[in-house]
């Protein structure tokens, strides 16, 4: 794989991650309307993705000291990638 193509993809995943995070403003209350939760549920959702997000940054630091980046963000495209994916399972 060429260091281009490893740089456009972990582009992309950073784009729509960040996209998906900073989002939430935006589609809470629509959210909470089609899916009937309520406004705590959501926003305790919300609030553990943060706190697992933040760990989990910690942790791919350690990862990218001990491993290779290149590694670490080939693992970090295809997780992101199945996370958002399962997202479209939500009910």
């Amino acid at each position: 794989m060429s260091p281009r193509t490893i740089f456009l993809a972990g582009f992309l995943v950073l784009l729509v991650g960040g996209g998906a995070r900073f989002a939430i403003g935006l589609t809470f209350k629509p959210m909470v309307t089609e899916l009937g939760w309520a406004r705590g549920e959501l926003g305790l959702a919300v609030a553990v993705y943060l706190v697992v997000s933040a760990f989990a940054t910690y942790v791919a630091g350690r990862f990218a000291d001990s491993l290779s980046p290149r590694a670490l963000l080939i693992s970090g495209v295809l997780l992101s990638a199945g996370g958002i994916g399962f997202m479209s399972l939500v009910s």
